[in-house]
């Protein structure tokens, strides 16, 4: 993450703290594997210092439906995506400070970590994301729907593209492979992605 611009040091007092390891188990209760990620410890944030809104959309129950039952329809083609560490992605506007993980060894004594991108267990850490994502895809020449915020689609000639997302997770359809897998390779350029079906 230092490498990143992620952190850069400040002194200071009163901050957030981080927390780490998971572990990950398999259904009959042995241990699968350790996983590390940095969060913020957000219960302590204040509205209006820290943050200052936390609102984030996810996309309606009926537009997932109708978009299924059109691609299904249509016969188009269909992929679910995954975007790792989606809230990373999102840049901070409000100074956020936070104590360095223990063994951390870039930081002094007395030096604290200003987050310039969000981190896991921030209170705007989705909202952050979402605007990440949706300035990504109106970029890309994506419209966003009036009715659903978490829907964008694309019209090229006879081109269509359909785009709906939950947070990190990705519906794409559309009459072109070719359009498709474009998408694809751009999200792929801004942010890892996973893909779940297609």
């Amino acid at each position: 993450m230092a490498h990143g611009n992620s952190l850069r040091y400040f002194p200071l007092n009163e901050l957030l703290g981080p927390n780490g390891v998971q572990t990950k188990v398999t259904s009959d209760g042995s241990i699968a594997r350790y996983k590390a990620r940095l969060v913020a410890k957000g219960y302590n944030q204040v509205e209006g210092v820290d943050y200052f809104e936390s609102f984030s959309p996810v996309a309606k129950s009926i537009t997932v439906r109708l978009f299924l039952g059109i691609a299904a329809a249509k016969s188009w083609p269909l992929f679910q995506l995954d975007i790792n560490n989606s809230f990373l992605h999102g840049h901070l506007d409000e100074e956020v400070y936070m104590d360095p993980p223990e063994r951390y060894l870039a930081a002094k004594p007395g030096q604290v970590c200003r987050l310039r991108r969000s981190l896991y267990g921030l209170k705007q850490a989705s909202r952050q994301w979402n605007l990440e994502l949706t300035t990504k895809l109106l970029n890309y020449g994506f419209t966003q729907s009036a009715h659903d915020n978490c829907l964008f689609l694309k019209h090229t000639g006879s081109d269509f593209i359909a785009l709906l997302f939950y947070t990190d997770d990705i519906l794409l359809t559309g009459t072109s492979k070719t359009s498709l897998h474009n998408v694809k390779q751009y999200l792929d350029g801004l942010f890892t992605i996973k893909v779940r079906l297609g």
